[in-house]
């Protein structure tokens, strides 16, 4: 597996699992506002925040919530089964991501 390039930290979100393939729009709890505070998010608007496939380097469109605690994932033709999402953050002018 990859490791989305010049990013510090990843967090692992195991995804439940769908009966069906498809696109999906999930929504993850990650305690953004925290990691920020503990030094460990850079950017002043959490834009170095993105989010990848179970490979690691994939990524998928992704927007924080206004409260900074949570991920909504836009999963186009998300896999039958369960599969793990990444979390990366730390990366110093990382772009936000589309």
């Amino acid at each position: 597996m990859g490791w989305l390039s010049g990013y510090g930290y990843r967090m692992a979100a195991p995804v439940a699992q769908p009966t069906t393939a498809g696109n999906r729009v999930l929504t993850i709890p990650i305690p953004a506002w925290f990691l920020k505070d503990q030094g460990h998010i850079l950017g002043s608007s959490y834009e170095d925040v993105h989010v990848t496939k179970a490979d690691g380097t994939t990524e998928l469109p992704c927007s924080l919530n206004a409260a900074k605690n949570a991920l909504t994932i836009d999963f186009a033709s998300m896999p039958q089964g369960q599969t793990t999402l990444y979390c990366y953050y730390g990366k110093s002018g990382a772009s936000a991501p589309t």
